[in-house]
């Protein structure tokens, strides 16, 4: 009983210093997705998210537009939302990461229009 006593409480402090760990930095890394404008274009996205001192930075690639490394104007990432705001470009991305960090399904707003954009790691 002593046993379990002592393990138990170890496994969860365990567990959650390791979802706060993977919560806090598993939104960084390559974000690929794919913007449909009004039905007529598809622009591939890619959003690049790293982990600051500070928080967090982010830039972007258009690669069908052959634009690269365009950076974000602020990043943030309070669990699971994460915010891009490019002011250069009148453009803000916001979307959920889901609970594995595999995809954040969000919204990129730019020039008044507000496109549904699924990202995912590749």
């Amino acid at each position: 009983m002593k046993f379990l006593k002592t393990i138990c409480p170890t496994a969860l402090l365990l567990a959650f210093f390791t979802q706060f760990a993977f919560g806090q930095t598993g939104v960084t890394g390559d974000w690929h997705g794919v913007l449909d404008i009004k039905g007529t274009m598809k622009l591939r996205i890619v959003f690049h998210v790293q982990k600051t001192d500070s928080g967090f930075s982010a830039t972007l690639d258009s690669p069908d537009q052959s634009a690269f490394g365009l950076p974000a104007g602020g990043t943030s990432f309070t669990p699971p939302t994460l915010t891009i705001d490019m002011p250069a470009l009148g453009a803000k991305f916001s979307g959920e990461a889901n609970e594995n960090f595999t995809e954040i399904n969000g919204t990129f707003e730019q020039s008044g229009l507000k496109m549904p954009l699924l990202l995912n790691r590749q």
